[in-house]
Order: structure tokens, then C-alpha cells, then sequence
């Protein structure tokens, strides 16, 4: 309890006299905008989607019938097991920054190979189970596993680490806020990208977007695993080589140092 209370102290402290001018400032505004990007980003993988628009989805790739309805829910049942799984045994065990490139591009791979079949194979207008029907829905299960071992879970614990206590409440806001903004803005969408884009082409740019969160976050996106909130608060927003923060310190002749 002792521990608690002097956490809630030393927060209170930290957030004194805060003024919102100070999100404007180069480190802080760094990670405000990392925050909003990688919700953002978290919705443009196409996993949303899926999961409120499933039935439609499954149609595009098995054709008429009521085999949408059980794929869909079968769908719900991998995704849940695959972020509990994620979470209790590998969540701890492995780097941030490198589940989420890895990750991006893993699902980037299987919308894009989902595109080529749906274009190349498309699904039989009497809904009959076909060789392709079957490998293109195992890819979009392969595709939610992987999302529920990146994507999914990991945004959360990483934008809450990138925040010294200062900022933390309004950086996280900004954060959850544009996670529910680009919710609602994929969910309003998606059913004309079907109508639109058809098929194979939807599915081809989900894929598109997967590569382009991939090569972004593989630039940009620096590793918080094992080190402390405070560590993380008091290094510039920047990375070296390995992805990983550096602090840069001053020596006593006032020349500037960096550590990992």
C-alpha cells in the first residue's frame, strides 16, 4: 500500500502546473503523434473490419449459402483464443517493435495472397466447397491469429509506456481517440470498399495497407520492452541502430553523450 500511495503522490507531482501548450513540444509531440498513428494503424490492418463485417467477407471468398454464418463465428473463436494465448504466455517474452513489423507483414502476405486467389479462383456462384474457397479462409484465420499476436493487444501497452506521467492521461487519450475516430471511419467504409473495389480487391487493399504499416514501423517505431516507465520518460523519443531508445546525457564539459 505504502508503494501505491507514494505512486499516486509522485504522479500528482509529475502533473502539476501542466498546461496543454506542453504536448506541443518536439519530444512530447513525437509521441502524441506516435500514439494516434498507432491506433490508426491498428485499425488499417483490416482486422476490424472482419470482424464486424464477417459474413460478408466469407461470402466473397465461399460464395452463396450459410457457410459465411459458421466460418464467422468459427472466425470469433480463433480470434479469442489466439490473444488469450498471446497474452498470458508470450506477451513479456518477446520485443515490442519487432512483433509489430513482423507481424505487419506476416498479415500483409496473407491479404494480398487472399486478393491473388479470390481474383484468379473466384468462388462459385452455388457456393460449392472448393480447393481454393478452403485455403483463402484458412488464410484469413492464419490472417487473425497473427493480428491477435501484434496488432490486437500489443497498441495498448505500448502507448501506455511511451509517456513520462506528465503527459501520460492526455497522450493515451489522444491515442484511444483516434483508435475509436478510425473504428468508426473503416467500419463506415468497408461496406463500399466491397461494392466498390470487389472482392479480390478489397482484400488487396488491406494487404497494401499491411505493407505500409510494416515499413513504417520498421523506421519509426523503437523498442520499450524491459525497460522502466521512468527510463522510457526521461530518454528522447528517438532510436539507434537496434531500435532501441537511447538517452542522451550531458558530460561536465557540457558535450552531449548517448546511451543505450
Amino acid at each position: 500500500m505504502e508503494e501505491i500511495r507514494l505512486g499516486v503522490e509522485n504522479e500528482t507531482r509529475a502533473t502539476e502546473g501542466f498546461s496543454f501548450k506542453e504536448l506541443l513540444q518536439k519530444d512530447n509531440f513525437k509521441r502524441m503523434f506516435t500514439a494516434f498513428a498507432i491506433f490508426t494503424a491498428q485499425q488499417a490492418t483490416g482486422a476490424t473490419a472482419f470482424a464486424y463485417f464477417g459474413p460478408q467477407y466469407f461470402k466473397l471468398l465461399v460464395g452463396s449459402g450459410n457457410k459465411d454464418l459458421h466460418l464467422t463465428a468459427i472466425f470469433g473463436v480463433v480470434k479469442v483464443v489466439a490473444c488469450g494465448i498471446f497474452v498470458v504466455f508470450v506477451s513479456e517474452r518477446i520485443g515490442r517493435r519487432h512483433v509489430l513489423i513482423g507481424g505487419a507483414a506476416l498479415m500483409s502476405a496473407c491479404q494480398i495472397t487472399t486478393a491473388i486467389a479470390v481474383k484468379t479462383r473466384p468462388p462459385p456462384a452455388e457456393g460449392e466447397v472448393t480447393s481454393s474457397g478452403i485455403a483463402t479462409v484458412a488464410l484469413i484465420y492464419i490472417f487473425i491469429i497473427i493480428y491477435n499476436f501484434s496488432w490486437g493487444p500489443l497498441p495498448w501497452p505500448y502507448v501506455s509506456e511511451i509517456f513520462p506521467a506528465r503527459i501520460r492521461e492526455p497522450g493515451i487519450a489522444v491515442g484511444v481517440g483516434s483508435q475509436w475516430l478510425f473504428n468508426f471511419v473503416f467500419s463506415l467504409t468497408t461496406p463500399y470498399m466491397m461494392t466498390g473495389l470487389g472482392g479480390w480487391g478489397t482484400f488487396l487493399l488491406w494487404g497494401v495497407f499491411d505493407s505500409v504499416i510494416a515499413v513504417v514501423s520498421f523506421f519509426f517505431l523503437r523498442e520499450t520492452k524491459g525497460l522502466s516507465l521512468e527510463t522510457i520518460a526521461n530518454q528522447e523519443f528517438r532510436k539507434n541502430n537496434d531500435g532501441h531508445l537511447v538517452h542522451e546525457v550531458e558530460d561536465a564539459d557540457g558535450k552531449g553523450s548517448v546511451t543505450p
